[in-house]
């Protein structure tokens, strides 16, 4: 046999019994576009942003971080009007989130894969 010297070394050493691949990582592919560990526990993790409180309420995001300040201070702000149902629907949303995120760790848990 002849071989350039850089093109299979691997070879030259499989036919003396030294096996340089690694083939655990061989024999477990990997599942395209699956989500991480890392990935599950950001997604998880992930809160509503006062921004996003803020923006949903029409007021500015430094009046709903003052609504949660002590009532006996100066910087108290009272809630803004018609709050309950602007954060139902945001819990709504972020429960629908959350859901999708269970289905598909519950997908995952199930491949040959996990």
């Amino acid at each position: 046999m002849f071989f350039l010297a850089e093109e299979r070394p691997a070879f030259r050493l499989s036919l003396l019994g030294i096996n340089i691949v690694d083939r655990r990582r061989l024999s477990t592919p990997t599942i395209p576009n699956c989500m991480d560990f890392l990935e599950a526990m950001e997604r998880l993790k992930r809160a509503v942003t006062d921004d996003e409180i803020a923006a949903a309420t029409g007021v500015s995001t430094n009046t709903i971080r003052r609504t949660r300040a002590d009532p006996a201070t100066r910087n108290y702000r009272p809630a803004p009007r018609g709050w309950a149902p602007v954060l139902a629907r945001l819990a709504g949303e972020r429960a629908k989130e959350l859901l999708k995120l269970r289905e598909e760790l519950e997908a995952l848990s199930r491949s040959p894969n996990a």
